[in-house]
């Protein structure tokens, strides 16, 4: 489950980033990675966030669906609207309101995609 989660959250910023490209919010062009310090800004800009998402949302995520039971679904369902809300607030500090209402859209989006069945089977 812990990849699944990993992939969950990799997706989702891969989706995110070419949305923002194509809407031209965000210009990028592979051929400004020439050096070693463009591609070290370019991992700390977007290998970092991605990484403290995985711990900050991520982990609490892998254990909400593990521990999802007939008895604590509503327990769990707030843990995911908890998880959800910590994301839009991490995303508004980072990019912008407008920017974070677009990630927020397409994580409940692809959770709702890749997780539906452990979500609604009980």
């Amino acid at each position: 489950m812990i990849i699944k989660i990993a992939g969950y959250i990799f997706l989702r910023y891969v989706t995110f980033f070419i949305i923002l490209v194509n809407t031209k919010k965000l210009s990028w062009n592979w051929s400004n990675l020439k050096k070693e310090e463009d591609w070290f800004m370019f991992l700390w800009l977007f290998g970092l966030p991605v990484l403290l998402e995985f711990l900050v949302i991520g982990l609490p995520m892998n254990f909400g669906l593990n521990k999802l039971t007939n008895t604590n679904k509503i327990s769990i369902y707030t843990l995911f609207i908890i998880l959800f809300v910590i994301e839009f607030l991490f995303a508004n500090w980072i990019y912008g309101t407008q920017s974070a209402v677009i990630k927020i859209g397409i994580s409940i989006v692809l959770f709702l995609i890749l997780f539906w069945k452990r979500i609604f089977s009980i």
